[in-house]
């Protein structure tokens, strides 16, 4: 028996030292985190906290549950680990403000089930944001969830979608240090098939001492607790259907309408195409739309065989479709003979309605006819013949005035249609060069004109100085006049003017003119001004096939000859001279022959020097050259020439697109772009642009597509635009500008796409896009925009596409504000103060009403401000105020919109029909009795109150007692209709007595008359006698015997 009893004490022995193992290690696993584990300003602030410890290592369990105030203000704490706040089980107040927290780890605040105070405001996200959610446990089953744990005891309101939660709970709760709720569960409701799904609706509000964080909803939500019961898609037409198209349609189009199908849940279709004939044909996959693969010949094929198979993910439908294809005549575009572009020359001052050069023609394959229409921005100078394309002239035209003009034709056979531009270049007739009239002194430049004045003999005011007296000046002394510019006619009528000094002034440029009229002209100083030496531009126009002539703006200060070389197809053909006179402004005009069978070209081959006495200046030529290096590289690519100053008037009216597109242009210059009158696409993507010159794109009007992309422009010059009539597109995303002008789109009544996206505007003025009708595309995003002005849509009807996104951050929609105004008795509208930039269609609630149409919905018309108005009629047999207000949901914007949202008006519900008031009405008639009893106490309340009601709700009644000589011996109380005693009352004086009371709601009134009856008291008897009395009786008097007098 002993050594049984041994091995059994073994046996216990490992029992207990097992024992003993685990539970250390179960009670090592469960241990807090040691403190010297935790972040620093943590770990520091628990060992400052404990008395008599000065390492984290002797902070023990202990110490840590007695803890309850940590205050880490203002400790640069950018991160938090989950265990920081670890065995804190009687923290109450906990500090964290001022620190450089983003966010808040999981668990942080689990266990800390004593915390009251909790500050964490000024971070450097602030508030920070402390996520809720709800996640499913199981199907029907659901808890709520705070991953950092909850700060006090969270209760949240719920909503379910296509169930309901058992036990008709509407909130959830995770308690005080907890990370999760108890579960809860959820049940469909009968008859329904979509998912059922559980929402947070309403965040908890922090209570009092926690500051600087606040409640965010998982974007999770709403959460799928319940799958929904799927059933399978059906089309619309059944198991087979019809289309029809016409042959030679073009590929992607529509066939007919879409081949659609129903799903009772929803689901999201997919549209997929099979059958023998599916390879001719597409299928938009979303929508169930049959098109065009290519063009379909009738004769060739007019049946095909489809199926459709309609999918919701797993169930599936099918349906066969026969496409007919319909037979056509078949027709052919018009074409021109002369290609997309061609040149006609006419004399200036040709009579009016002749012929300008031969008609510009067009052949059409199946000789139908064809009418020729005119269009383009100099239409109006021209006419056309509509049966033969003849141009001709509409007006006598001028050289000098305009060189070039520009239109287009169309032609047309009443169902295709070709265009071409045609150049119409101006002839020069020599007319005689006149030099500027002669211009009063007193409307001179004021220094010229104080010069004049002090060389001319005894003159002493610029209105008296004669023609004669200028004509009869040889010097004129201007230096060091400050003279900044000149006008064209200072110098007219010194025909005698030898010596002109202008050195030392501001001068930048010379006038058109200012040196015409001085044939006597010796000296000419110019030095020493802001450009130094001046330039006097020098050029050669085109004035017909082969006429050409030298022509100097400024006037010509000596007689300038220059020698010209001609080359045919890059072959020199010989030289020439020309020459412009003294005090004229061109030179006559010269005709050359080309040597071989290419235009003939022209150009200057040198240019004079100065003769002696003249000075500070320079003769320069006028080309494409001029312009700003890029863009007049462009230029001759565009042309086709190496050379630009080989580029004529003629080749720049011809170019129709322009890509300077990361050209490194910094600066423009404002004549860059001047003549390009055919000009319809330029881009200047990718450059650095600060501004534009003012008028930079005055000439390009017929520009459709203009490309400002990725610049620094900050400002857009007022009227920068103005000229552009037929531009379509404007692009300035990735720029810097910060504003815009209220006008700077007037004028641009074609355009349909404006892309503004990537800059750094802060507000947008009123009526920015009055002038832009066909406003189709909208770009404004990621700009500094808070709000949105009033009107800013109004108008904008074509609108498709509108952009706000990013303004001013990820997380911001823009606000559309929508609220209902009173327009008249019983009528209504919805306004948008912005403007409408889609059809929106409010859903209306109508209280003790209904709209008069039915209706359940008010619509404000996309570029509108406002709906039409509405009547509302009210429902029979009701008093009550009619009033209506805008249900929500409020529809969302559409596709391709984003970045806005639409906002209901705080005003709140609208009233359209004041209410019916009528008059209230006692409870108990005309009349009514109550009942007191005599000698009660003053105050003491006579019955019950004598009650009123009134229908209209809202209404405050008052009683009040009627002045009749019984109403002296009550009061009343005016809010009850109470009636009370003054005085007590004495049923033996007066038994009955009659008041009347009215009750009024402020306008109207009613009246009862109550009898008061008041009961009598049964009082004790009185001896008639003295209280103490004497009387005598003699003995042995019999029973029944009179002793005395009664009492």
């Amino acid at each position: 028996m002993k050594p049984l009893i041994e091995k059994r004490k073994w046996t216990l022995a490992i029992f207990f030292i097992l024992l003993m193992f685990f539970g250390t290690y179960l009670q090592g696993d469960a241990a807090v985190t040691p403190v010297s584990g935790r972040t620093p300003q943590v770990r520091d602030a628990i060992v400052a906290t404990v008395p008599g410890i000065d390492a984290p290592a002797d902070v023990t369990e202990a110490h840590l549950a007695a803890i309850t105030t940590l205050n880490m203000k203002g400790q640069n704490i950018a991160t938090l680990k989950a265990d920081d706040f670890d065995g804190l089980t009687a923290l109450s107040d906990l500090n964290l403000y001022g620190n450089q927290l983003r966010r808040l780890p999981d668990g942080i605040f689990e266990g800390l089930t004593a915390l009251t105070t909790l500050r964490l405001g000024g971070n450097a996200i602030d508030p920070l944001p402390m996520p809720v959610t709800l996640e499913k446990v199981a199907e029907g089953q659901f808890k709520a969830v705070a991953p950092t744990g909850a700060t006090f005891d969270y209760v949240l309101s719920i909503t379910a979608t296509n169930g309901s939660i058992v036990a008709g709970a509407t909130t959830v709760s995770i308690p005080h240090g907890r990370v999760e709720s108890e579960t809860l569960t959820v049940t469909r409701t009968p008859g329904t098939t979509g998912e059922v799904t559980v929402a947070i609706e309403t965040l908890p509000r922090l209570p009092n001492e926690h500051y600087g964080y606040a409640f965010v909803r998982s974007d999770t939500l709403p959460l799928s607790v319940i799958t929904k019961i799927n059933t399978a898609p059906v089309f619309i037409d059944g198991t087979s259907t019809t289309r029809s198209v016409a042959e030679d349609t073009v590929a992607a189009t529509n066939i007919g309408a879409a081949i659609a199908a129903r799903d009772a849940e929803n689901d999201t279709l997919t549209y997929t195409l099979s059958g023998a004939d599916a390879s001719a044909f597409a299928m938009d996959s979303a929508t169930g739309q049959l098109k065009t693969k290519a063009p379909l010949n009738y004769e060739t094929q007019n049946a095909y065989r489809v199926t459709i198979t309609v999918s919701d993910g797993s169930l599936t439908d099918t349906i066969t479709v026969i496409i007919n294809v319909t037979d056509i005549v078949e027709n052919t575009a018009p074409s021109f003979y002369e290609g997309n572009s061609t040149t006609r020359f006419v004399f200036e001052n040709t009579a009016v309605g002749l012929n300008i050069g031969t008609p510009v023609l067009a052949t059409d394959s199946t000789d139908d006819f064809l009418r020729y229409t005119l269009g383009g921005v100099h239409a109006d100078a021209f006419a056309i013949d509509t049966a033969t394309g003849q141009l001709k002239t509409k007006a006598p035209l001028d050289y000098e005035a305009q060189r070039l003009y520009t239109v287009t034709i169309t032609v047309d056979d009443a169902e295709f249609s070709d265009t071409i531009t045609v150049i119409i270049s101006l002839i020069d007739v020599n007319d005689p060069v006149m030099s500027v009239g002669f211009v009063p002194v007193i409307e001179r430049t004021p220094e010229v004109r104080d010069a004049i004045v002090a060389v001319v003999p005894n003159a002493t005011d610029a209105a008296t100085v004669t023609e004669a007296e200028v004509a009869a000046i040889t010097i004129l002394n201007l230096r060091n006049s400050g003279i900044s510019f000149l006008k064209a006619g200072d110098f007219s009528g010194m025909t005698a003017l030898r010596n002109l000094n202008l050195y030392n002034n501001h001068l930048s440029s010379l006038p058109t003119g200012v040196f015409t009229g001085l044939p006597a002209l010796t000296t000419l100083r110019l030095g020493g001004n802001v450009l130094d030496p001046l330039p006097l531009i020098v050029s050669l126009q085109s004035v017909g096939p082969g006429a050409f002539k030298a022509v100097m703006p400024t006037g010509a200060p000596f007689n300038i000859v220059l020698p010209i070389g001609v080359t045919t197809d890059g072959i020199p053909g010989g030289t020439t001279r020309v020459m412009i006179p003294q005090g004229s402004m061109e030179s006559e005009t010269f005709t050359v022959v080309g040597t071989g069978t290419g235009t003939p070209k022209v150009a200057f081959l040198r240019f004079p020097g100065l003769p002696t006495g003249h000075y500070g200046y320079t003769i320069a030529q006028s080309t494409v050259c001029n312009r700003t290096e890029q863009v007049a590289a462009a230029i001759a690519a565009a042309v086709g020439v190496e050379d630009c100053s080989t580029v004529t008037e003629l080749d720049l009216a011809a170019i129709t697109s322009l890509d300077l597109s990361n050209a490194a242009i910094t600066t423009l210059q404002a004549g860059d772009f001047d003549g390009m009158l055919s000009l319809t696409t330029l881009s200047l993507d990718g450059n650095t642009l600060t501004h534009l010159p003012s008028g930079i794109f005055d000439d390009l009007v017929s520009l459709t597509e203009l490309y400002l992309n990725a610049n620094e422009l900050a400002t857009l010059p007022s009227g920068i635009f103005r000229n552009l009539t037929a531009l379509t597109q404007l692009y300035l995303q990735r720029n810097d500008l910060r504003s815009l002008s209220a006008g700077v789109f007037d004028g641009l009544s074609a355009l349909y796409a404006i892309n503004l996206q990537e800059n750094a505007l802060t507000d947008l003025p009123s009526g920015l896009f009055d002038g832009t009708p066909y406003l189709r595309s909208l770009l404004l995003s990621h700009n500094n925009l808070t709000s949105l002005p009033a009107g800013i849509f109004q108008g904008v009807t074509a609108l498709e596409q509108l952009h706000l996104r990013w303004n001013p951050d990820a997380a911001s929609q823009l606000p559309l504000v929508v609220a209902l105004e009173k327009v008249g008795t019983h009528r209504f509208k919805a306004v948008v103060p912005s403007g409408a930039p889609f059809e929106i269609m409010l859903p209306i609630k109508v209280a003790n009403g209904s709209l008069v149409d039915g209706a359940t919905a008010i619509i404000i018309p996309k570029g509108g401000v406002e709906s039409r108005p509405m009547t509302l009629t009210r429902t029979p047999n009701t008093i009550d105020a009619v009033t209506v207000d805008i249900e929500t949901p409020l529809p969302m914007p559409p596709t391709m919109h984003n970045g806005y949202v639409l906002v209901k008006s705080a005003l709140g519900p609208l009233e359209v029909i004041q209410q019916i008031n009528v008059p209230p009405v006692f409870t108990e008639g005309a009349d009514t009795r109550r009942t007191i009893a005599e000698n009660v106490a003053t105050g003491t309340d006579v019955g019950t109150p004598v009650i009123a009601t009134d229908a209209n709700t809202d209404t405050t009644l008052t009683y009040t007692l009627n002045g009749n000589p019984d109403a002296a011996a009550f009061d009343l109380d005016s809010q009850t209709g109470q009636l009370k005693t003054k005085a007590p009352l004495d049923f033996e004086t007066q038994k009955m007595s009659t008041v009347t009371l009215t009750v009024s709601d402020g306008t109207l009134t009613d009246t009862i008359v109550v009898t008061i009856k008041v009961s009598d008291v049964n009082e004790a008897p009185v001896f008639a006698t003295e209280s103490l009395t004497t009387h005598t009786v003699t003995e042995n008097t019999p029973a029944g015997e009179n002793i005395g007098t009664p009492y």
